[in-house]
């Protein structure tokens, strides 16, 4: 069917009420076959960005598409472009909370991680809170994210626009029954809360 809209000079740049373009739309809504066609039509990313400044890697980031997001880091350059609220990919992915508990979708969404670092992505990327993904992930309990975005160097003692490290966060925020300690081990400085 999109190829049929395509070849009847459908525009796959042309913007809807909120400025979503259907290759954002695709992406939101986890239309792999839909956004890579798109692509391949050279639908414009840049164009594709919404009114809050998301992406569609944004977008497939903050709703667990993780096939897409792996597509799209791969495919577009600027993985640390930012929304309106300073966050980037790696900080809608740490601030995902929809469905795909277990093993499998972790083991996805720490995929997701590797494939935004090798395309570019800097861990250390604050958003306008000052809070990098480590932050997020610490405050959202997300103990798999915590140790893969270690894992990849992101720093353990960044503090956000309140002074508080990713420990801080997870002191704070998080909702876990036991706290590891061994993500934050290790450092230089002592932090006491």
């Amino acid at each position: 069917i999109v190829n049929t809209l395509l070849e009847h000079d459908a525009k796959p740049d042309a913007p809807e009420y909120e400025s979503s373009t259907p290759l954002y739309a695709a992406a939101m809504n986890g239309h792999l076959e839909i956004v890579k066609l798109l692509a391949d039509t050279n639908a414009k990313y840049e164009d594709a960005v919404k009114q809050d400044g998301t992406t569609p890697l944004h977008a497939a980031c903050m709703n667990g598409h993780i096939g897409i997001a792996k597509y799209l880091a791969a495919k577009y350059t600027n993985v640390n472009r930012k929304d309106n609220s300073g966050m980037t990919a790696l900080h809608h992915l740490a601030a995902y909370k929809g469905e795909g508990a277990g093993l499998s979708a972790e083991y996805q969404r720490k995929t997701v991680v590797v494939a935004l670092i090798k395309a570019g992505a800097d861990l250390e990327v604050k958003d306008d809170s000052g809070n990098t993904a480590l932050h997020i992930a610490a405050s959202n309990g997300k103990d798999f994210l915590l140790k893969e975005l270690i894992k990849q160097g992101a720093n353990r003692e960044a503090l956000n626009g309140l002074s508080q490290t990713p420990l801080h966060c997870l002191a704070l925020d998080a909702e876990l029954e036991f706290l590891d300690g061994e993500y934050f081990q290790a450092s230089s400085t002592h932090v006491s809360c």
